[in-house]
């Protein structure tokens, strides 16, 4: 009976090595950042399956996206840990803290990114929809982020915003680093014109403050302009007031 039991037992051994082996080895996350192969995969992987949530397997299933919870994740993380990938919270640069899904979400608010659903169809060529890429770009990216907090925040902005949008600006953010390289994903032209948009869109800015500047200088000047009409009024009160009376000359 014991040999029969050790016979058993080293059959489940085998079984369960051939079953093992005959998986597909597991992706580590720490692998993929480390490499630029390895990064390409994951900015690849944010543009699959843009309509579906950020949570869905991706890469051939060998890959899922999991938020930590102040970036939306769930609190019940039923994954296996070694399952890639697991992303991390990402702290505020000058303040105590971590960036939250709630805090992204308001910024998308504030700045009118959200006054597009997240799968209708826009036209690229609107001022409002190139602006919209690069405020989610700027988001995503930063001051040019560590790569691993630029996936976190990549990742948790993906359900936030419109699809199109989002594709567009993380193909933005690949032209802003230098840490990874999506020549592949971008054809040229597309390339070409994105370089072109984000040139215009900073000319643009330019204007805008400049514009701003003189707004801010004209106000100077009308509140000076009341100043002086004030201090004249005043002035032709108090001459009024000291003027002598025709009588006041009679003997």
């Amino acid at each position: 009976i014991e040999s029969g039991w050790s016979k058993m037992k080293i059959l489940v051994i085998i079984l369960a090595y051939v079953c093992y082996s005959s998986q597909d080895p597991l992706l580590r996350y720490e692998d993929l950042l480390a490499s630029q192969g390895g990064r390409e995969l994951l900015m690849r992987s944010l543009l699959e399956k843009l309509s579906e949530p950020i949570e869905a397997p991706r890469s051939n299933g060998q890959l899922v996206f999991g938020l930590p919870v102040s970036l939306g994740g769930s609190l019940l993380n039923t994954r296996s840990s070694s399952r890639c990938c697991k992303l991390k919270e990402v702290s505020f640069k000058y303040k105590d803290g971590v960036y939250t899904k709630d805090v992204i979400n308001t910024v998308l608010e504030m700045t009118g990114v959200k006054n597009f659903s997240n799968v209708e169809d826009v036209d690229h060529s609107s001022e409002d929809v190139m602006r919209a890429v690069e405020i989610v770009a700027d988001i995503i990216n930063g001051d040019q982020r560590p790569f691993e907090d630029m996936v976190s925040i990549a990742a948790a902005s993906k359900d936030l915003v419109n699809e199109n949008i989002y594709e567009k600006a993380i193909k933005m953010v690949t032209l802003r680093r230098k840490d990874v390289n999506l020549n592949n994903l971008i054809e040229e032209q597309e390339f070409a014109n994105l370089v072109d948009r984000e040139g215009r869109i900073k000319e643009k800015e330019a204007i805008l403050f400049e514009k701003e500047r003189i707004l801010v200088e004209k106000e100077k000047l009308l509140a000076e302009r009341e100043r002086l009409l004030n201090e004249r009024e005043r002035l032709i009160k108090e001459k009024l007031v000291f003027k002598p009376k025709k009588e006041d000359f009679e003997v």
